[in-house]
């Protein structure tokens, strides 16, 4: 079933076949961009992965230009951010790029039914289910334990950070399925991914930090 995008006078949606997957309005922007810088620490193979976001700009201003979106925010016209959406053979390729590749950072709220599953994200040893929980896709030794409540994985982690987590694997791939009927595979290489986070209630954010700025989607 193919993707299109419908133009409103306050913003836009991206459907999948009459269903909304993406509603952005100038009042309530679904894509932000920003810049940020990773905190990590790693020994052995074991991370404790975290973000520091430096900036954050909703992106509330757009307008439709040969056949491209193109997005800002009011405060800051000179960082424009471009959305285009390709249709080839049984696939829908959403393109994003930025002018400024200091900003590093970009986040999508995207739409789904409260009934609605994801499953997918690689190698997953803890849940099936996407939903509800946050997903870094960083690829790290999966580690001791899966829980860091208990004190198993407090211990291995007192000892080379070598206590897991529910999200840590040796395979984790920007890919998931949706009960809806789609996929989505995030495609140029990043540095971490975090989809199937709820944002609100009807909706999943995904949130990605790369060098330089071409996404597929």
């Amino acid at each position: 079933m193919p993707f299109s995008i419908i133009m409103h006078p306050e913003g836009f949606d991206l459907l999948h076949g009459d269903v909304s997957m993406l509603s952005h309005r100038n009042d309530a922007p679904a894509i932000s961009i920003g810049s940020g810088r990773p905190d990590l620490d790693m020994v052995r193979g074991n991370f404790r992965v975290d973000d520091v976001v430096e900036t954050r700009l909703p992106l509330d201003c757009f307008v439709q230009v040969d056949g491209c979106i193109r997005l800002w925010n009011a405060k800051r016209p000179d960082v424009v951010a471009t959305l285009v959406l390709e249709e080839r053979a049984l696939q829908s390729i959403l393109t994003f790029r930025c002018t400024d590749p200091a900003f590093n950072r970009l986040w999508i709220d995207m739409q789904c039914a409260t009934s609605e599953a994801f499953w997918g994200g690689g190698e997953q040893m803890s849940y099936l289910r996407l939903n509800g929980r946050r997903f870094p896709f960083w690829t790290s030794e999966p580690g001791v334990g899966r829980d860091k409540s208990t004190a198993l994985t407090q211990t291995m982690d007192a000892d080379g950070l070598a206590g897991g987590d529910y999200w840590t694997t040796n395979y984790p791939q920007p890919t998931w399925v949706s009960s809806a009927r789609y996929a989505v595979c995030y495609q140029n290489v990043g540095s971490l991914w975090s989809p199937a986070c709820p944002a609100r209630l009807g909706h999943f954010r995904c949130h990605r930090w790369a060098e330089g700025w071409c996404r597929h989607l």
